[in-house]
């Protein structure tokens, strides 16, 4: 890619980001080879481009997961160090919505992946979470204010902080807040596109939204290739925050 000039470049990015959205994982031998290559375009400071090799991992993970040894076949290059990275240069070099797509690709990392979790916390990700949330406040401050970030932003900031987090004890004091209904096994939860024909959910996430149902939760955060959804129950539609568009959830 470095032969060509920068429109060329992220022409080809961008077309390799499609290519990724619907790549399933038995592909995954054919794009081996093009994963350090794509982990070395993460050094560009081009943002275009880096907005687009962003949306590669992001899909290829929700693509890919959940075989840990697939996910750590797209990390075994750098993706980690790198995308942390990127995470806190400033000015930033990536958007809002690539900002949180990463967020939310190395949620699903360590979530399928506890090796990409450990890899995580011993490159100092602690530190960084921290940074994004209060920016550079000192440890010591009395009262610490969250740093302005978009809605999605954050959420997927916590996101990730949870995900990281050991987990709540399942009794004692804690015992009562475990107790939440099991969602049924076979619930599939469905969407209506704008030919008003019903596209299911994945088994994951109907399982998800289904238990958040079931809890009488007002909305369940759904990420799905490297884009943050609200489901939200009152209205019973799919809100997606980044185009603000909301479609029916029957």
């Amino acid at each position: 890619l470095d032969f060509f000039q920068i429109i060329p470049q992220r022409s080809a990015l961008q077309i390799a980001a499609n290519c990724c959205q619907t790549l399933p994982a038995s592909c995954a031998s054919q794009v081996a080879p093009a994963i350090h290559l794509l982990t070395d375009r993460l050094n560009s400071t081009d943002k275009k481009s880096l907005d687009s090799v962003c949306m590669c991992f992001a899909r290829l993970t929700e693509n890919f997961m959940p075989d840990p040894a697939l996910l750590e076949m797209l990390a075994e290059h750098g993706l980690l160090t790198r995308v942390q990275q990127l995470l806190v240069i400033t000015p930033s070099l990536i958007n809002s919505s690539t900002f949180a797509a990463i967020l939310n690709m190395m949620h699903r990392l360590c979530q399928y992946c506890p090796k990409l979790a450990v890899q995580l916390l011993e490159n100092g990700i602690d530190s960084t979470l921290r940074y994004l949330l209060v920016g550079g406040e000192k440890v010591g401050t009395q009262q610490l204010e969250l740093a302005l970030r978009q809605p999605k932003e954050l959420n997927a900031v916590l996101g990730l902080c949870v995900e990281l987090l050991p987990p709540v004890p399942k009794t004692g004091i804690f015992g009562y807040l475990c107790q939440k209904p099991e969602a049924p096994k076979g619930a599939t939860w469905t969407w209506r596109d704008d030919g008003s024909v019903f596209r299911p959910y994945s088994a994951a996430d109907s399982q998800t939204i289904e238990a958040a149902f079931c809890a009488s939760a007002e909305e369940v955060v759904i990420p799905i290739r490297g884009q943050t959804y609200f489901i939200e129950f009152a209205q019973m539609q799919q809100y997606n925050e980044t185009t603000g568009n909301t479609r029916p959830v029957p």
